[in-house]
């Protein structure tokens, strides 16, 4: 096959289709695994290649994934509230510190939650993601 039928712009994902986890769900996932929010104190940042529940149709404020792109403004509300629900919780289990939380990515399955108070320009997170995703 030659070069001229290779289209550079078709893309896949094996998150076409996937629904967004509600609060519920999401609150349920930080509450039964501890390990989730020790390691976001320690760290300042949890990520998809240790906790699969954190995806881009999930958290990100712009598009579901690759393929299905932009998200309604119900979707961008609820994934809003999903980053609220997880540094609320955060807050719970450590008072005396306020957490700010944050949503990246670099694909649709190199995500992360972390810290704006750690992290707080993008390519500081640009850089940690490169760390922890290669």
């Amino acid at each position: 096959m030659g070069q001229e039928f290779i289209n550079l712009d078709f893309q896949t994902t094996t998150y076409f289709g996937m629904k967004s986890l509600t609060e519920e769900e999401i609150l349920n996932k930080l509450q039964s695994d501890r390990n989730i929010f020790l390691t976001f104190r320690r760290t300042g940042i949890i990520h998809s290649k240790d906790y699969s529940f954190i995806t881009k149709v999930t958290f990100s404020g712009h598009e579901k994934n690759c393929v299905e792109n932009s998200k309604t403004e119900e979707e961008k509300a609820n994934s809003k509230r999903n980053l609220k629900v997880v540094e609320d919780y955060f807050n719970s289990q450590h008072p005396s510190n306020s957490y700010k939380l944050n949503f990246a990515e670099r694909s649709d399955s190199e995500c992360a939650i972390f810290s704006q108070n750690k992290y707080s320009t993008p390519v500081v997170i640009q850089q940690k993601l490169v760390e922890i995703f290669g």
